[in-house]
């Protein structure tokens, strides 16, 4: 592509987001824009209107999302969708959305709907673990996914199957200014400050996270209550199956 062609492109993105219209679609690539706000153009109604009249919607998630799931009922065949883009650009929140739809619109048995709330809760569990604060974005992923879905010939998700690679381990030890560690580590001190574990606290002495080098640099994110992430976290280990004593 030439730089006059890319030029074009990112003027008429902008022209959109000024219409809060954030998805644009070049032939099978749909590009997100982050608003870096909360649009009301997600939700049940939305799920139903991609749905049930995909001809006459604007370009979505949920769009790219039916368009894959459709293709794979009709065809019978595996579908990939690559969601790419730099620090802070929304690639863990278009993942999130893509998620939802194909869960609601995938069957409804009683194995599905387990199947479907494990993999919808496994996010809060790897985001605590893989993600953290940076200067760009209060929750970025610092690792690559590979999450294969299995359906059976009904389209009711069966089972599924999540790699992890290229974890920034390297933040557990050093982080930049303003930036943070992985979540989990201020999520599970606040939860032990707040009363929680108290034999987990004893057992290990743990204190606040402005004892630890490794976590004083940078405390509290505007809008994060990581007192209550820690119960979803505890929350996705239960419904994935993890014991709470393990």
């Amino acid at each position: 592509m030439t730089g006059q062609g890319v030029s074009d492109i990112v003027t008429q993105l902008g022209a959109r987001l000024d219409r809060n219209k954030i998805y644009t679609s070049i032939g099978d690539v749909l590009i997100a824009v982050n608003p870096y706000r909360v649009l009301p153009i997600y939700g049940p109604e939305h799920v139903r209107m991609y749905q049930t009249s995909m001809a006459d919607s604007q370009p979505h998630v949920y769009g790219l999302a039916e368009r894959a799931y459709k293709a794979m009922l009709e065809m019978s065949s595996p579908q990939a969708v690559i969601i790419s883009g730099e620090s802070g650009a929304g690639k863990t929140e278009s993942a999130k959305l893509f998620l939802h739809y194909v869960s609601s619109v995938s069957g409804s048995s009683g194995v599905s709907q387990q199947m479907k709330q494990i993999i919808l809760e496994s996010n809060p569990l790897l985001e605590s673990f893989g993600n953290a604060k940076t200067v760009r974005n209060n929750n970025s992923s610092r690792f690559g996914k590979y999450l294969e879905l299995k359906f059976n010939n009904r389209g009711e998700p069966v089972g599924g199957v999540t790699s992890n690679f290229l974890l920034e381990k390297t933040r557990v030890t050093f982080q930049g200014k303003e930036e943070r560690n992985f979540h989990i580590f201020y999520q599970l001190l606040a939860h032990c400050q707040s009363g929680g574990m108290p034999e987990l606290v004893e057992q290990c002495q743990l204190g606040s996270a402005q004892d630890y080098v490794y976590t004083r640099k940078c405390i509290y994110v505007d809008g994060v209550d990581d007192r209550s992430d820690f119960q979803e976290v505890l929350s996705a280990m239960n419904t994935i199956g993890i014991p709470a004593d393990a």
